[in-house]
């Protein structure tokens, strides 16, 4: 199960990974590497690389938006998109859990859904894509997972008009139009929660959530955007 959770995993993050050995690293908690006979490797390794390359991309991506932010504002962003709440949340929505390898106790313990095992298993992943593919590899992973929450952090909603932006840059480079699919509705009817997916010529080039389906074409307009411009 968590092999076939694995894979859709992959197909969430938008990337695949070559080498199957450091994805299974990334995503093995010590309880359960502390419970092998053989030596087995844990995630914390990655994780400690993952949050470093977490805080430059977000960094980065913080600096050159518009408008220019004083560096106050930078970090407390920065902080508030790094933590462990903001991950986990993260990591919630790509079902990161269900792919964990867990100790007998942790299982118990419901440890695929603990903050701190989601966030820095979270961190773990970027840290493995970027051993694996480089910052050319990691950078628009983040851009996607993240553009949700930078726009809801950064108050961009309200002044951003994505959509148009993302048809311009695509009309520049002589691509399709992009075109907004809704893929899941979450939540029962008074809560709802729209997922949609921005595409071009089929393919995807980001995804958005968002209490409307209107927010969330933006959202994922948003991500597509920033992914695009790496």
């Amino acid at each position: 199960m968590i092999a076939e959770n694995r894979e859709k995993l992959q197909v969430r993050i938008g990337y695949h990974f070559s080498d199957a050995a450091l994805l299974d690293e990334a995503l093995t908690h010590r309880s359960y590497a502390n419970e092998q006979r053989e030596k087995c490797a844990d995630n914390e390794r990655l994780e400690f690389l993952g949050d470093a390359i977490l805080g430059l991309v977000i960094a980065e991506a913080l600096f050159v938006d518009d408008p220019p932010r004083p560096e106050g504002e930078l970090s407390r962003l920065r902080s508030e998109l790094v933590n462990a709440g903001t991950l986990a949340r993260l990591a919630r929505q790509i079902e990161l859990g269900s792919s964990l390898y867990l100790g007998r106790g942790e299982v118990k313990a419901g440890g695929g859904d603990k903050e701190n095992i989601l966030a820095d298993a979270f961190e773990a992943l970027l840290g493995a894509i970027y051993l694996e593919g480089g910052i050319a590899a990691v950078r628009p992973v983040i851009h996607t997972l993240f553009a949700a929450v930078i726009i809801e952090k950064t108050g961009e909603q309200g002044n951003s008009d994505y959509k148009s932006q993302l048809q311009e840059y695509l009309q520049a480079l002589q691509q399709t139009p992009p075109e907004y699919v809704l893929i899941e509705t979450e939540g029962p009817e008074h809560d709802r929660t729209f997922v949609v997916e921005a595409r071009t010529s089929g393919r995807v080039l980001g995804v958005g959530r968002g209490r409307s389906k209107k927010e969330a074409e933006q959202v994922a307009a948003g991500a597509a955007f920033k992914a695009l411009h790496g």
